[in-house]
C-alpha cells in the first residue's frame, strides 16, 4: 500500500468532488461550466493549496489550505486548513495527520505567524486528530454565520 501527499490538478475535479460526499454527508456535485470555472480559477490562486492523499492511485483524503495576508504580527500572513475529509473507508489510517503536516510545512514556508482551523464534527474522533496535530482549542473563540 503506498500513500503520498500530493498538490491537486485538473484532472481531480471528479475524484475530489466523489469525495467530498464522506464530508458532512455532502451530496454529490455534478460538473458543469460553473464547478469548472471555480476549479480553475481554486488551482490558479498562488495562496490557496488543495492538498490530496493518494493511496496507489486512488484519492481519500483531502484539505484546503489558504494563505492570508496581514497588516499585523509584522505583516506576516496567516493560514486557514478548511475542508479535511478522509473517505470514510480509509479513517484511521493518519492521513488526515499526514495532510496536516504538509499544510504546516507550507504555512512555515511562506512565514505564516498561525494557523487556524475550524471544524463543525463533533466526534471526539476529529478532535483527538487535531489535537494530536497540535492544534488547540483554548485561546480564541469562532463564531461562525452561514450565508
Amino acid at each position: 500500500m503506498s500513500f503520498i501527499v500530493r498538490y491537486a490538478g485538473w484532472e481531480d475535479l471528479q475524484a475530489l468532488l466523489d469525495l467530498y460526499t464522506h464530508l458532512n454527508d455532502n451530496k454529490p456535485t455534478q460538473i458543469d461550466e460553473r464547478v469548472e470555472s471555480v476549479w480553475r480559477s481554486m488551482l490558479s490562486r498562488p495562496n490557496q493549496y488543495i492538498l490530496l492523499g493518494d493511496e496507489n492511485g486512488q484519492i481519500v483524503s483531502s484539505l484546503s489550505l489558504t494563505i492570508i495576508s496581514s497588516l499585523t504580527h509584522g505583516q506576516r500572513p496567516f493560514a486557514v486548513i478548511e475542508y479535511v475529509v478522509t473517505h470514510s473507508e480509509h479513517r484511521g489510517n493518519g492521513y488526515a495527520g499526514k495532510l496536516i503536516e504538509k499544510a504546516e510545512e507550507i504555512a512555515k514556508s511562506r512565514n505564516c505567524y498561525k494557523i487556524m482551523l475550524i471544524t463543525g464534527h463533533k466526534e471526539e474522533s476529529v478532535h483527538k486528530l487535531y489535537k494530536k496535530c497540535g492544534f488547540s482549542s483554548e485561546g480564541k473563540t469562532a463564531y461562525v454565520k452561514e450565508i
